[in-house]
């Protein structure tokens, strides 16, 4: 383990601490990185990797991600251009979209509005950010459109996807250790767009549950990130349930793991009327070009009828050269905090047929 600590006397960094674990779950190195931050508790970064590298990188990215949406150096930020992704012109839109903290004197004027990270990526060039962007978006519209409805959609078996893998894969030996620990191990794809994987991993046994949710242009991306986010929510588990004494600071994780086993089962056996899918060869294929990768995703947005925009966010420190994005639509879920959701209102529930929402005003138990 390496802990990096910011002296409570010394410079004032941004950074509180950096810590990297080398979990060793149980036999494969799996690193996991946490960031705080010094003033604010919700600007933190967190991120498990089978490679070290990659961990503190992507722990870093979501660090810069949140200190730039709940600070900015600016006395009044005007309204922001969002460009638009396909035929419909581009527009302004308030601050209060992206900004997550609504106390700041440079939002003052505007009308606050809860918001989320939702969307919102950030990578080292322009069109790395606009992918992530889109699929966190495309994840997350899944994700809450499934838990409103309740609707059952496509199930993966393990068997399946390990006969797919090369044994020599990390995937497949970390595939199997979940299924040695978790008595109850499931993979559902809960996409609602066409040709976009949404793979979302539940698991739980006797004194944990986790889950793990990406979306990617191949199955072998999203799972590949779907697993790694299962460990992420594993540890955390581990660190917290249970941890009465644990500072409450997000809205999301703090329901999430204050639940019980027999309540995480029962929020998402609806999902078990799911049929089963089996992969093709078709489904492992990986597109590496961004810039197709991005055409097909805004394709399939196009199908279903969803207007999307991106929008540029300024990074707090501009010495890190990374590029902030997030994708906003009016048509689709501002947020995934279901209680204040009305879905009637939203245009992406006309688009998708649902006119009923067994779930609606009932938090999902997501981190």
């Amino acid at each position: 383990m390496y802990l990096i600590n910011n002296h409570s006397n010394g410079m004032p960094f941004l950074l509180y601490s950096v810590n990297i674990e080398d979990a060793k779950f149980p036999s494969v190195d799996t690193y996991e990185t946490s960031i705080l931050s010094v003033t604010i508790k919700n600007a933190t970064g967190n991120s498990v990797d089978f490679n070290k590298r990659n961990s503190l990188f992507a722990a870093f990215g979501e660090f810069n991600e949140r200190l730039s949406m709940y600070h900015s150096t600016q006395n009044s930020i005007p309204k922001i251009q969002a460009f638009s992704m396909n035929e419909t012109p581009s527009t302004f839109i308030e601050p209060t979209k992206i900004y997550l903290n609504l106390n700041m004197k440079s939002l003052s004027g505007y009308d606050k509005e809860f918001q989320d990270s939702c969307g919102v990526a950030s990578q080292i060039n322009s069109n790395a950010s606009m992918l992530a962007s889109l699929l966190e978006f495309a994840e997350r519209q899944s994700l809450i459109a499934t838990w409103l409805g309740k609707q059952k959609r496509k199930r993966y078996k393990f068997k399946d996807i390990l006969y797919h893998l090369n044994q020599n894969d990390i995937l497949f030996s970390k595939t199997q250790t979940l299924m040695n620990k978790f008595s109850y191990f499931e993979c559902y794809d809960i996409s609602i767009f066409s040709n976009i994987y949404v793979l979302f991993i539940i698991g739980f046994n006797s004194e944990h549950y986790a889950l793990g949710l990406s979306a990617g242009n191949s199955f072998l991306d999203a799972y590949s990130g779907a697993l790694k986010e299962f460990f992420q929510c594993y540890f955390a588990s581990q660190r917290i349930i249970g941890n009465t004494s644990a500072e409450k600071i997000d809205l999301y994780k703090d329901y999430y793991l204050n639940i019980t086993i027999q309540d995480f089962y029962d929020s998402y056996k609806f999902l078990e009327e799911s049929d089963t899918l089996y992969l093709h060869e078709n489904d492992l294929f990986d597109l590496t070009d961004n810039q197709l990768c991005i055409q097909a995703i805004l394709e399939s947005f196009k199908m279903l009828g969803i207007h999307s925009y991106i929008v540029s966010i300024p990074p707090h420190n501009k010495q890190t050269r990374l590029k902030i994005t997030k994708v906003y639509s009016p048509d689709a879920f501002p947020h995934m905090y279901v209680p204040l959701l009305e879905p009637e209102r939203y245009r992406i529930c006309k688009l998708l047929n649902m006119n009923k929402f067994p779930n609606k005003g009932k938090q999902i138990p997501f981190p």
